[in-house]
C-alpha cells in the first residue's frame, strides 16, 4: 500500500511546497492576505493526510519487523563496510586535473 500512497501523494508535494512559499511571501507583505491564501495549501495537505490515513487503515498495509539491537548493529556494520569498499574502489575525490 505504501507504493500506492506514494504514487498518489508525491506528485502533490512540490505543488504544496510552492503554495506554502507563496503564502509565506505574501504573509510578509500582508498578514491578512497570507491567512487567506493559507487556505489553499491547507486544503491540499488535508487531502494528502486523508489519503495516507485511508490507505494506512488497510489491514495488510503494514507489518512489524522485530530485530534485536545486535542484529541491527550487524546490518549497519555490513552497510558501512559496503560503503567503505565502494568508496575505496571509486573515490569521490578523483577529479581529472588538466
Amino acid at each position: 500500500m505504501s507504493l500506492e500512497a506514494n504514487l498518489l501523494v508525491i506528485p502533490l508535494v512540490p505543488f504544496v511546497m510552492a503554495l506554502v512559499f507563496i503564502v509565506g511571501m505574501s504573509a510578509m507583505l500582508n498578514p491578512n492576505l497570507g491567512m487567506l491564501l493559507a487556505l489553499f495549501p491547507k486544503i491540499v495537505l488535508t487531502c494528502i493526510i486523508l489519503v495516507i490515513e485511508g490507505l494506512a487503515r488497510v489491514p495488510w498495509a503494514s507489518s512489524n519487523l522485530k530485530l534485536s539491537q545486535a542484529t541491527m548493529l550487524v546490518i549497519y556494520l555490513l552497510i558501512l563496510g559496503v560503503l567503505i569498499l565502494n568508496y575505496q574502489k571509486n573515490p569521490i575525490s578523483k577529479i581529472k586535473k588538466d
